[in-house]
């Protein structure tokens, strides 16, 4: 779990923020008071940094977190060639704000009285906020009622 969360720091230290980068764009010069040029202010908006939506997941029997069955890094960051799963997901986490606690079950799933724990995660930053999300769902349909495609890693 440890790679994992090095991973996800090292990925919102890349973007970086974009205080940095416009500590770097010099000023414009200034007309000497015989020039006839004017010099438009410099703006840094285009150099702001992306949003941060970053989240590792993970998914394990029973009702303890650890030790994890499965784990999958979700990046929600635009990017060309997405895949369906990846989109479906980044679209349910857009929805909750980043927070999977905001997510509501199904009205429509009717789910068997079996009780099959099942323990998920997520843990990481959607656009500048530390997000920390553990649940236990009494099987695999109230999680599917809940949290959609989210947590199929």
């Amino acid at each position: 779990m440890k790679p994992l969360l090095a991973l996800l720091a090292s990925t919102a230290i890349a973007t970086g923020p974009a205080t940095a980068l416009a500590a770097t764009v010099p000023p414009p010069p200034q007309p000497s008071a015989t020039a006839k040029t004017s010099y438009a202010p410099v703006t840094t908006s285009h150099l702001a940094a992306p949003r941060v939506r970053a989240v590792i997941l993970t998914v394990a029997s029973g009702e303890k977190a650890q030790p994890p069955e499965r784990y999958a890094l979700l990046s929600c960051t635009p990017s060309v060639g997405a895949r369906l799963a990846r989109a479906e997901a980044c679209a349910l986490l857009e929805k909750a704000k980043g927070d999977p606690a905001n997510l509501q079950p199904s009205r429509d799933t009717y789910c068997p009285m079996m009780f099959s724990p099942v323990t998920v995660t997520a843990t990481g930053i959607w656009d500048g906020r530390f997000v920390r999300f553990e649940h236990t769902f009494g099987n695999d349909c109230e999680l599917r009622s809940t949290a959609g495609s989210l947590f199929d890693i």
